[in-house]
């Protein structure tokens, strides 16, 4: 009886261990993004830190994204400076970036 059983507890054992190690689920966040007065700015990229995952703002700027509660969040857009956000238990955000002054060289 013990030789039978001990294949089945260490399948268990490795599923239980399986979920803590890989257990950040993922949700999905949602959000507006504007500018320092409150106006929404379109095409907006929001990518998923450390990943592939990544989609833009829409004409409204909002956006929808996969995400774990351990990721953090990229917007980045021209003319305004990128900002950086930590998912943690939030699942609406609004983002709002600042303009980005840089000076323009002559190529």
């Amino acid at each position: 009886m013990k030789k039978k059983s001990m294949p089945l507890l260490l399948v268990m054992l490795l599923f239980i261990a399986g979920n803590f190690a890989f257990g950040q689920e993922k949700s999905t966040i949602t959000g507006t993004v504007s500018d320092s007065i409150g106006n929404a700015i379109p095409g907006v990229s929001v990518k998923v830190k450390g990943a592939t995952v990544a989609t833009i703002t829409d004409e409204n700027g909002h956006f929808k994204i996969p995400a774990s509660a351990n990721n953090a969040l990229i917007f980045s857009a021209v003319g305004y400076a990128a900002s950086e956000i930590k998912v943690g238990t939030t699942k609406d955000f609004t983002i709002s970036l600042k303009a980005s002054f840089g000076r323009l060289d002559d190529v």
